[in-house]
């Protein structure tokens, strides 16, 4: 099991707070999908949708291809 990051979980968290639209896209196919939302609930992750489809346009990006998330959760 993935290993949580509190005080970024609390910073996407605070985001939502603030009326920011929280989308999660992952690479994982389908059969890990249940495991991804469980995942996320029990780690209490505040999110709008989650989407295993390709990225569509967006003002940012956050994960290693456009912002890396060390320096975005600093």
């Amino acid at each position: 099991m993935a290993k949580p990051y509190p005080d970024r979980i609390k910073k996407i968290n605070d985001m939502v707070k603030e009326w920011v639209y929280i989308i999660i896209y992952t690479a994982r196919n389908m059969d890990l999908i249940k495991e991804t939302m469980a995942w996320l609930l029990l780690n209490n992750v505040n999110y709008h949708w989650i989407n295993i489809q390709r990225k569509p346009w967006a003002d940012l990006y956050i994960d290693d291809k456009w912002i890396n998330a060390d320096e975005f959760f600093k």
